[in-house]
C-alpha cells in the first residue's frame, strides 16, 4: 500500500513538472516583439523630445498611432504614423527612433521573424504660464480681497534710523548728549529668530578733553561709529535683538597714511535694543521673486543699551540711545484665499 502512494506522488510531481517544462518552453518559443526596457520607457523617448513652442502647440491633445516594423535582428523602423501629417514632425519622431535601440524581436517556433509593433501616445497640453499667472492675480490683488490669509514667520527687514544718544559712566564726563544714524538689515527664519547686520554712527561734543598726550587738536564732536553682526527674536509685533559690534571713536584728525599720530580708540560693544514698529497703512500684496509676499511699512521706535569697551578706560563706558526711523518689512504668506466675487483692481 505505501509502495502504491509513493508511485502515486511521484506520478503527480512528473505531471506537474511536465506542465510548467512544457509552459517554459511554449513561452520560450513563441513571444512576442517587445521594445527595450519595456512600453513605457519607449514612450518616454518620444515625450522627451524637445519640440519647439510652435511644434509643441500642434501636438497638444493630439492622439499619435505609432507603427513599427521590427526585423528579425530586432531593429525598429517607424514605417507610419497616423495622427499627423506635418513633415518636420513627423521627421523629428523618426530621427528619434533612430536612438531607441533594439527591440526583442519577435519568436515563432524558436525562430525570430518580422513582426509589426503598435503604439498610442497622447502628447498633454501644457500650461506653461500657469504658475505666471498665479503670481498676476496674486499682484493684481487688494488687502480686501482676501477672504483669509496667514503671515509665515519668514520675513526681511530693512530699517534706517535717526538716534539720540546719552553717555553714563567715565564717557559722560568727557561728551555731551548727541546724536546719529543707524542702519539694520535682518532675516527672520524659523521660530520667528532674527539674523542680522547692523551700522550706527554718533556724534557727540566734547566737553572735556581726554587725558591723552599728543600733538593734535582734539575733534571738537568725536565721531563713534558701530559695525557687526546681530541675532534676535520677534514676540508679536515688536523684536528683542542682540548686538556685538567692532567700535571705534576718533579722537583727532587722520593726516596722510600712515598718520602716527593721528588717534583713534578702538575696541568691541556688545548691545541690548527693543524695536516697537507701528504700521503705516495696509500691508500691499506682492509677488516677490516667486512666492507671495506682503510689503508693509512701518514707523520705527527703538531703544538702546550699549557696552563700549575701547582702548582708553575714561572712553569706555555705558551708552543709552533712543530712536525713531522707517522700516521696510517684506513678510512671507504661507496661506491666503482670495474672495470668490472680489472687485477688479
Amino acid at each position: 500500500m505505501l509502495r502504491r502512494l509513493d508511485l502515486l506522488t511521484s506520478l503527480v510531481l512528473l505531471i506537474i513538472f511536465s506542465g510548467q517544462l512544457t509552459a517554459q518552453t511554449q513561452d520560450t518559443i513563441n513571444q512576442e516583439a517587445q521594445p527595450p526596457k519595456g512600453v513605457e520607457h519607449l514612450a518616454i523617448h518620444y515625450f522627451g523630445i524637445e519640440f519647439s513652442k510652435e511644434q509643441r502647440s500642434r501636438l497638444e491633445n493630439k492622439e499619435l498611432e505609432l507603427i513599427f516594423f521590427i526585423d528579425a535582428q530586432g531593429q525598429p523602423e517607424l514605417s507610419e504614423i497616423n495622427g499627423i501629417t506635418d513633415a518636420d514632425l513627423i521627421d523629428s519622431l523618426k530621427q528619434k527612433t533612430l536612438k531607441v535601440g533594439l527591440f526583442s524581436p519577435r519568436i515563432e517556433q524558436g525562430v525570430a521573424v518580422p513582426s509589426i509593433f503598435f503604439m498610442k501616445i497622447v502628447y498633454p497640453r501644457y500650461r506653461m504660464l500657469e504658475y505666471q499667472d498665479i503670481g498676476t492675480r496674486y499682484f493684481s490683488t487688494r488687502l480686501e480681497d482676501f477672504e483669509s490669509i496667514e503671515k509665515s514667520s519668514h520675513r526681511f527687514d530693512m530699517t534706517g534710523s535717526m538716534v539720540a544718544n546719552q553717555w553714563l559712566g567715565p564717557p559722560a564726563s568727557h561728551l555731551h548728549l548727541g546724536g546719529g544714524m543707524k542702519i539694520d538689515l535682518s532675516i527672520t527664519g524659523a521660530k520667528h529668530f532674527l539674523y542680522g547686520l547692523n551700522m550706527s554712527f554718533y556724534s557727540n561734543k566734547m566737553k572735556l578733553p581726554y587725558s591723552i598726550q599728543t600733538p593734535r587738536t582734539f575733534l571738537k564732536a568725536p565721531p563713534t561709529i558701530l559695525i557687526g553682526g546681530t541675532i534676535g527674536r520677534w514676540f508679536g509685533k515688536n523684536n528683542v535683538q542682540l548686538e556685538f559690534n567692532y567700535a571705534a571713536q576718533n579722537v583727532t584728525d587722520k593726516i596722510g597714511d600712515p598718520d602716527p599720530d593721528w588717534v583713534q580708540l578702538e575696541g568691541w560693544s556688545p548691545g541690548l535694543l527693543f524695536n516697537f514698529p507701528i504700521q503705516l497703512g495696509q500691508d500691499k500684496p506682492m509677488y516677490y521673486y516667486g512666492a507671495p509676499t506682503l510689503f508693509a511699512n512701518q514707523l520705527n521706535l527703538h531703544v538702546g543699551f550699549r557696552y563700549f569697551h575701547l582702548s582708553l578706560q575714561e572712553a569706555s563706558g555705558i551708552m543709552m540711545e533712543l530712536g525713531v526711523g522707517y522700516r521696510l518689512t517684506v513678510h512671507g504668506v504661507q496661506e491666503y484665499r482670495l474672495k470668490e466675487n472680489r472687485s477688479p483692481k
